[in-house]
């Protein structure tokens, strides 16, 4: 049986401010079985496709159907609980342990991202005989992180600040940055599709093979000292 955390504040330890989308596999306010999971951040309800928990509580994606779905774009949707088109800060946050992966940008395997030919996302593709996980907003240019190894869990931040630039950090570090000015957030509402996780047909064709903790969107690029406190919140459950 899988082991649940019940933490009876999930927001206690990580950073909150402008938290849009927060889910975590082994807190049972989130996940509790079966095909409905619970946003802690707002409550929205999100659908899981074919998906299981490990004997850890984390989520097991299968690399061929396993997906979960927002029904929302999680773009100017009218609510607090939004990306803004306007401003272009945000920020995409989760824990991946890559068992295979394929691709390089919308053949890779879909981490979290839009479905449509605007939006954000990463995903995790390959270089050689590793993986690698490209960032980018979708209809624009990608960026890459460097390689890491299977089989093993990493702790994946993508901070982009509009003006400034993009920042990947890996486990709590930073891994890669890029001053591109393409990262924004362009389109409309009929252009975003929704965000998915694991899976994000038709933008990006690959199912995420393998295992995520907690995955978290912000409506912000959140700092260094932030990540480090995410970071830091969860590496013991992870062996880190």
């Amino acid at each position: 049986m899988a082991q649940h955390y019940g933490a009876r504040d999930p927001l206690s330890g990580i950073t909150s401010s402008g938290l849009v989308l927060f889910i975590h596999p082994s807190l049972k306010q989130c996940y509790n079985g079966g095909s409905t999971i619970t946003d802690l951040v707002n409550g929205f309800s999100y659908t899981a496709s074919n998906m299981s928990l490990d004997q850890s509580g984390n989520f097991v994606f299968n690399g061929s159907n396993s997906n979960i779905q927002t029904g929302q774009s999680m773009i100017n949707n009218g609510t607090s609980y939004t990306l803004s088109s306007t401003s272009d800060d945000y920020t995409l946050e989760a824990w991946i342990y890559v068992e295979t992966s394929s691709g390089t940008t919308t053949n890779a395997d879909s981490i979290i991202g839009s479905t449509g030919n605007y939006g954000v996302g990463m995903q995790v593709g390959i270089n050689g005989s590793v993986p690698r996980i490209n960032f980018g907003a979708r209809n624009t240019s990608n960026f890459y992180g460097n390689n890491f190894t299977y089989n093993s869990w990493k702790h994946v931040v993508w901070s982009h600040d509009t003006g400034v630039g993009s920042t990947v950090y890996m486990n709590g570090s930073q891994d890669v940055t890029s001053t591109g000015s393409s990262y924004q957030i362009s389109g409309t509402s009929s252009d975003w599709g929704t965000i998915r996780i694991g899976y994000s047909h038709p933008r990006v064709t690959g199912y995420f093979d393998g295992k995520m903790g907690p995955i978290r969107m912000y409506n912000r690029a959140i700092t260094s000292t932030e990540v480090a406190k995410n970071f830091n919140a969860s590496k013991a459950r992870y062996g880190l």
